[in-house]
């Protein structure tokens, strides 16, 4: 084991950073409107959490656990309350992106070694430049950007919200736009 400075500022700032960015990418991959001010609040939250940094190591079944409760605090700040399921699904997602960002740090740390960045507890630190860390968050956005537009989301763009009726039941769903063209 080695001795590392970590700058608690740094820290939570980094991650209020990155934590905005991935709230960005949920938002737009699930259609939902989210004002900036709530946004800005689940990314506050997000740095503070990344306060767990500091603990000792955490046993890996407690941390998936606090990871989940983090992810729907955030969720649940950001977004606001819905339906059980929804809340599921806005949870699934952004943890889904978390983890898209995360392989993508992972990867970066594994094959470049960047001096100045850790992963510790789940949580990653960057000892960096603003400006380089600006530049790895774009990468990062666009990089999901990029996934999301080759795996297109059935609710697209030029997509509605359908809902039939018969006989007292009714099914909601999305459908594409199609001029007949």
């Amino acid at each position: 084991s080695y001795v590392r400075t970590v700058y608690i500022d740094v820290l939570i700032t980094v991650n209020i950073f990155i934590d905005f960015f991935l709230l960005l990418c949920s938002k737009k991959f699930l259609h939902i409107k989210a004002p900036l001010f709530r946004m800005i609040l689940g990314s506050i939250f997000g740095g503070i959490t990344s306060l767990v940094a500091l603990l000792p190591q955490i046993p890996p079944g407690i941390n998936i656990l606090a990871d989940i409760l983090f992810a729907a605090v955030i969720i649940f700040i950001t977004f606001g309350r819905t339906n059980i399921k929804n809340f599921f699904k806005r949870v699934a997602i952004y943890f889904a992106i978390s983890f898209s960002f995360c392989g993508i740090m992972i990867f970066v740390y594994t094959t470049f070694r960047p001096k100045g960045m850790e992963i510790y507890n789940d949580v990653v630190y960057f000892n960096i430049s603003p400006v380089i860390l600006i530049i790895l968050t774009l990468v990062c956005y666009y990089i999901l950007r990029l996934i999301k537009r080759l795996t297109k989301s059935v609710c697209g763009t030029q997509a509605y919200i359908v809902e039939l009726s018969l006989n007292k039941q009714t099914v909601t769903f999305c459908a594409k736009v199609d001029t007949g063209c």
